[in-house]
């Protein structure tokens, strides 16, 4: 009787179509988007980047100056220190070797303007303002 039931439980899950579901993030714009995901779980979360950079020029200034490390924050919290010594021609690419690249999450994938401060290391407030993080995005900000 005992093999009789379980014979009979195993034709009644094979008759109900029982399937296994895998639960995730199904947003190939997510961070952590998850392939083998068939149902969304609501888990998705979002960034976007910001590049600081400046020329040569700002780069002498700073030599100038005696500042030789620079602090980013944004929206009030240290994000990266850095030494002066490193300047581009051009806008770099967010991630890019040696670059001062900030990441923000994004609630919702939604776009997201935050406030930047860079502080030297005499403590002065060198350059201020917003930034805004776009989704899957890279935004330059050249410091003049």
């Amino acid at each position: 009787m005992k093999y009789t039931g379980m014979a009979l439980i195993g034709a009644l899950l094979l008759s109900t179509g029982c399937e296994i579901t895998y639960r995730g993030c199904m947003d190939p714009e997510a961070t952590n988007y998850d392939a083998t995901a068939d149902t969304d779980d609501g888990s998705c979360t979002y960034e976007g980047q910001a590049v600081f950079w400046y020329g040569s020029a700002v780069a002498q200034d700073l030599d100038a100056y005696l500042s030789d490390t620079l602090t980013f924050y944004v929206e009030g919290e240290a994000q990266i220190v850095t030494a002066t010594d490193m300047y581009w021609s051009v806008a770099p690419d967010c991630g890019e070797y040696n670059t001062y690249t900030v990441t923000a999450s994004l609630p919702d994938g939604e776009p997201r303007v935050v406030s930047y401060q860079v502080i030297d290391n005499f403590d002065d407030v060198l350059w201020d303002g917003i930034v805004a993080f776009n989704l899957g995005g890279c935004t330059a900000i050249e410091l003049e």
